[in-house]
């Protein structure tokens, strides 16, 4: 039998993950455009996603998952 995880880092967890929701849907939902500097990006309500912050923004996912993932399975 699985013990039960901790129930306070999982709500924290799931906290984590639902302030990251809002980034993750302005990306999904970015189409391919030009920033105003010429520079081929994803835009979403006039603002450009740098190949930096998408892959911050994988790497926060993907850390979070993570996290989630080890709690559950605990």
């Amino acid at each position: 039998k699985h013990a039960r995880p901790d129930d306070e880092a999982l709500r924290n967890a799931a906290r984590r993950f639902q302030s990251l929701v809002r980034s993750r849907n302005n990306l999904l939902h970015s189409k391919p455009g030009l920033a105003v500097d010429g520079a081929a990006r994803l835009l979403r309500d006039g603002d450009a996603w740098s190949p930096a912050e998408i892959a911050a923004i994988g790497v926060a996912f993907d850390a979070c998952a993570g996290e989630i993932e080890r709690l559950l399975a605990a």
